[in-house]
């Protein structure tokens, strides 16, 4: 079961039993405001345009992730 939290409270943002960590925050990249994403492995993500605002992505492996537009205030 893949699940993302919100950094502060821990509380769960989303979760999926059938997608990855990948997949859900492609799925969900409109949503990720104040997300906690440390560690998760991103390479080659579709985040164009997601909202990141807040987001903890200390140690995510963006590699080759697509950021276009991304808000990262």
């Amino acid at each position: 079961m893949s699940k993302i939290y919100k950094k502060y409270t821990s509380e769960i943002l989303f979760e999926d039993d059938l997608l990855s960590v990948k997949e859900l925050v492609e799925k969900h990249k409109k949503n990720l405001e104040n997300a906690d994403l440390r560690g998760v492995d991103l390479r080659g993500a579709d985040l164009r345009g997601a909202d990141l605002r807040g987001a903890d992505l200390r140690g995510a492996d963006l590699e080759n992730a697509d950021l276009r537009g991304v808000d990262l205030r």
